[in-house]
């Protein structure tokens, strides 16, 4: 019996001995199986990626035509979103690259806007006035005078004084008389029609008109400055020059006063010598040398003053 029981529990213990080890040799098998498995579920996919972004990240910088140098795997993690400092400067460097050629580029088009500016800056017509005044006054003036008598009732009363070469060229208009210069000539075509001929100002711009024109002054002496510039603003030559001084008595009846002066290097005065041209128009009687109207514009003189180069 003794003997019965020992076997009976030799065998027992070695199964449970046997039953433990085989447990044992699950476990480790168990272990190996999950650390095994692991490695190529993650390594493939992450492989695959990397190489989609490399992909990515060459196809993106060479398509912003930059120097910088095909993205690493740490660009690459920053382009999948990973924050890193190391992936955020790899961007940087690929983002300042750009901004860099584009702030180049920027500062080129900046620089040739303010080259532009300061030349515009130089040919500036305000002081391009500016100069030919100076220009103007350092050669001198020409004063022209007379007095002026004004008429009542109407078709009268307007005049004009203007300057021309030797040749009869129309240089500049000193002053003349707004209702005329502002289309007055359309409804009565007989007001200064010689200046309003001479001068083309039917085609002349509102501006050169307003620069040119007045109202109608009250009785008195009239002083009218030319700068000696033509129309278009230049300074003219040394020489003679004819100036005018047309005045509308009444209707198609005026006086025409003209001289010649001449612009050098000393001081000259000159009185014009005056033309008077009676015509009567429809129930309107021409004039004679008694009326009125011919006191309208007294005796015009012309006095050169040279400039401080004269």
């Amino acid at each position: 019996m003794g003997y019965r029981r020992s076997m009976i529990f030799i065998r027992i213990l070695a199964i449970m001995i046997m039953a433990l080890l085989l447990m044992i040799c699950m476990c480790a098998c168990s272990n190996n199986s999950e650390m095994g498995g692991t490695v190529p579920a993650e390594q493939v996919p992450q492989t695959r990626t990397e190489q989609d972004l490399q992909a990515q990240a060459q196809t993106e910088a060479s398509a912003t035509s930059t120097t910088t140098p095909p993205a690493t795997s740490t660009a690459t993690s920053n382009i999948a979103s990973t924050v890193t400092a190391s992936s955020v400067l790899s961007s940087s460097e690929a983002a300042s690259s750009a901004i860099t050629s584009s702030e180049t580029a920027s500062s080129e088009t900046v620089s040739s806007e303010t080259a532009s500016s300061q030349n515009h800056e130089e040919s500036d017509p305000v002081d391009a006035i500016a100069d030919a005044d100076l220009s103007a006054e350092a050669s001198g003036l020409i004063i022209i005078s007379f007095d002026y008598v004004k008429q009542s009732g109407s078709a009268s009363n307007q005049f004009a004084v203007w300057v021309e070469d030797m040749d009869g060229n129309y240089l500049q208009t000193v002053f003349a008389t707004r209702w005329t210069a502002n289309g007055g000539f359309k409804t009565r075509p007989d007001s200064i029609a010689l200046w309003v001929e001479k001068s083309g100002i039917t085609t002349m711009p509102s501006y050169y008109v307003d620069a040119v024109s007045g109202a109608t002054p009250q009785t008195g002496e009239i002083t009218c400055v030319w700068d000696l510039t033509d129309v278009n603003g230049d300074t003219v030559p040394l020489g003679n020059y004819r100036f005018f001084v047309e005045g509308t008595l009444r209707w198609k009846n005026y006086v025409l006063y003209s001289g010649v002066i001449e612009i050098g290097n000393a001081p000259v005065t000159v009185q014009a010598e005056a033309e008077y041209i009676y015509e009567g128009s429809g129930n309107q009687s021409a004039l004679t040398g008694d009326s009125q109207e011919n006191a309208m514009i007294g005796t015009v003189t012309a006095a050169y003053v040279p400039g401080a180069d004269g």
